[in-house]
């Protein structure tokens, strides 16, 4: 009652003002709030509006002067609680150290309340890699840098990265298992071994069952089930059924093409006069590393991503026609696309210095992209990342400077 806590007052308070007939009217609120009301006049309330929205305001107002009222008491007995205290206190300590051991107590009572609130850790593997330190950067300015752990097969490397580092070898599982302790999320960066990342990727998952990790995330490449790059394809479809049957919860993030892909190639088209490739005129939608890792953040950070398969790309598509007239208007000099066959790029490849292998699958990506390997056109990366992806030009530019 000291406090109008009592249903009496509350009723009282929550009254509608008078209508337009200049009649006081109060509907009723629920459960308690809607009993209380009704005890206390509210039943004219009820017949004249029939618990419409006077009755909904009539509720909400009810349980905000409710909730005002409880306020009021907690604070009440706070104070009372510390003037009590302050005046019962031996004489012998002053009023300075007296209000200081109360200071300290309260922050003391707050830091054991921090302390017991869960730590959620978020582990990125490959955290050293072109892809996985733009992840980590993004990450951190989503959640504490604390609660970030960067799995990597050479600890030393990642120093600079400002997070706990723990080692992590795709090909040693015993380092698997002790990196991925307290672990509740692993984002899964692909590996670079073709030939052998199905089989490191389902010793990372197999891992982060052992060690309780709750969900993974997996960097896969886009339309891994249809695409015809299936020299790449096939093994990340094999890892996204590992995933899958894991029983762990998952998101799978496809990601399409590296602009930077293309672009490495800018500075020795600008030297030779002209862009080769096997693509004709396929469409790339291709994304920034930065846009990409911009995405993983997202969904390593957020809530709602779980069980889904994302199909991320560029937002506007280009060929390498494109590409080369982007290039000839940037530098001023004419350097036009010229199209080749697969094996003619294959050995163009190896004549500039790569080994066969590399130089035949990379003759290979050109050719899915023809089919159009490369072209999506959904629209769900820049939807997870709440801007447009990196325009062709702005990358080319950024080529051009390196």
């Amino acid at each position: 009652g000291a406090f109008g806590c009592d249903e009496a007052s509350l009723a009282q308070k929550s009254k509608l003002p008078p209508d337009d007939d200049g009649v006081s009217t109060d509907a009723g609120g629920y459960e308690l709030g809607w009993q209380a009301l009704s005890r206390h006049g509210g039943q004219q309330g009820e017949d004249m509006y029939g618990g419409g929205e006077a009755r909904v305001h009539i509720l909400d107002r009810y349980n905000t002067e409710a909730a005002g009222c409880r306020s009021k008491m907690v604070s009440g007995i706070i104070v009372t609680f510390f003037v009590t205290i302050w005046y019962a206190r031996p004489s012998e300590i002053t009023k300075r150290e007296f209000a200081g051991r109360v200071w300290r107590y309260v922050n003391f009572k707050n830091s054991l309340l921090e302390r017991k609130k869960p730590m959620t850790l978020i582990a990125i593997t490959g955290a050293t890699g072109q892809l996985g330190r733009l992840i980590v950067e993004k990450l951190k300015a989503k959640v504490p840098a604390a609660e970030i752990v960067a799995l990597v097969r050479t600890p030393a490397k990642a120093a600079d990265l400002g997070v706990a580092v723990r080692e992590a070898d795709y090909n040693r599982q015993e380092t698997l298992e002790a990196a991925l302790k307290g672990v509740e999320t692993v984002l899964l960066v692909s590996s670079n071994e073709l030939g052998k990342r199905a089989e490191q990727h389902r010793a990372v998952i197999e891992a982060a069952k052992k060690a309780g990790v709750r969900r993974v995330v997996y960097t896969s490449l886009l339309h891994a089930d249809t695409t015809p790059i299936r020299v790449l394809a096939d093994e990340h479809l094999a890892t996204e059924n590992d995933v899958k049957a894991s029983g762990l919860k998952y998101t799978i993030l496809r990601n399409g093409w590296y602009t930077e892909n293309y672009t490495a190639s800018v500075p020795g088209a600008v030297k030779g006069g002209v862009f080769l490739g096997a693509a004709g005129e396929g469409k790339i939608s291709s994304a920034t590393r930065a846009d990409y890792a911009e995405a993983a953040a997202v969904v390593l950070a957020g809530a709602g991503y779980e069980d889904k398969v994302f199909e991320l790309a560029g937002d506007v598509a280009y060929t390498l026609t494109d590409l080369a007239a982007e290039i000839s208007w940037q530098t001023g000099k004419a350097i036009p696309y010229k199209n080749l066959t697969e094996a003619e790029y294959a050995a163009a490849l190896e004549g500039f210095g790569l080994p066969t292998p590399v130089a035949r699958m990379y003759a290979n990506f050109d050719t899915g992209a023809a089919q159009g390997g490369l072209f999506e056109n959904g629209g769900q990366l820049a939807k997870l990342i709440g801007r447009a992806t990196t325009p062709l030009a702005v990358a080319v530019a950024a080529a051009l400077k390196a």
